[in-house]
């Protein structure tokens, strides 16, 4: 009694069918899986900026008029900067939380640099520095060519620098105005409102 199976022939036949298809349908999987890999990466650049911008605005919330020392021993205003300075944005932020009850005080000096191409936010465990003390670093966002900041006065309109010129002019502005330049996206605006206490 013989038994039923499949010839040689009918073997290289459906081999044949096989990798035609395959080949047929190689460069659809590699391509969705390419428009997978460029969604992800899409995904966290978009994570990336909101996360930034949520610092920013976390920080900027809590702006408050204090003075400071840098580490020459010169006075620095509550809040200083503009496009094109070392710091880009530097200020006094209070709601500084301690959890463990270290002795520092709850006001941060913090500030906003673009160096390499990444934006940057510093922070110092003091508010008036000495010459040796370090700024803790943390990395926003990469691959920005530019960052410009502007101020607006208490007149309404927008300033290239703070603090501004005119002594009289309250210390603080009204809103701080940021535009990121992305390399991949553009420029990205956002105006963050500054709540007088």
């Amino acid at each position: 009694m013989r038994t039923k199976g499949f010839t040689l022939l009918e073997l290289i036949i459906a081999i044949a069918i096989f990798a035609l298809i395959s080949a047929m349908t190689y460069p659809s999987m590699i391509q969705i899986l390419d428009l997978g890999n460029q969604a992800q990466q899409q995904a966290d650049r978009l994570t990336e900026l909101q996360k930034a911008m949520t610092i920013i605005a976390r920080d900027v919330r809590q702006i408050v008029d204090r003075p400071v020392r840098d580490s020459f021993g010169s006075e620095e205003k509550a809040v200083v900067g503009g496009t094109g300075s070392t710091a880009v944005l530097a200020f006094s932020r209070s709601g500084w939380r301690n959890p463990v009850g270290m002795a520092r005080p709850h006001l941060q000096r913090v500030a906003y640099l673009l160096a390499d191409e990444t934006l940057i936010r510093q922070s110092w465990y003091v508010l008036d520095r000495a010459s040796d003390t370090l700024a803790s670093e943390q990395p926003l966002m990469g691959e920005v060519k530019a960052v410009e900041v502007r101020f607006m006065d208490d007149a309404g309109k927008w300033q290239d620098f703070w603090p501004p010129v005119d002594p009289a002019k309250p210390p603080l502005p009204q809103a701080i105005g940021i535009a990121v330049e992305l390399e991949d996206w553009g420029r990205i605006n956002r105006v963050f409102r500054i709540v007088h206490s």
